[in-house]
């Protein structure tokens, strides 16, 4: 599946994502993962891997902005909380 085209991944530091990154790797992609905290060491790992970290919040337009320039597509895992919400405030 080799083809250049760059993959952004939210959430490419937690369990989900980090196995998305591994796995978009291992095929041959480039892959980009946008996180609150690119010093992280969960953010090394994954930069580790061969993927591009880059900072950056889904609340922040202008960074979602910046780290989907020249992405082809986006694999999102969205916070199981988002802010001004609490867990309490899902229904599952």
């Amino acid at each position: 599946m080799h083809s250049g085209k760059v993959i952004l991944i939210t959430g490419g530091t937690g369990q989900m994502g980090t196995k998305a990154a591994g796995a978009l790797l291992r095929r041959g992609c480039k892959v980009r993962v946008i996180t609150r905290d690119s010093s992280s060491a969960k953010a090394d790992a994954v930069r580790t891997m061969g993927a591009d970290v880059v900072s950056g919040d889904l609340d922040d337009r202008e960074s979602l902005h910046r780290a989907m320039t020249g992405v082809h597509g986006v694999f999102c895992v969205p916070p199981l909380v988002f802010r001004g919400a609490s867990p309490e405030d899902a229904s599952f």
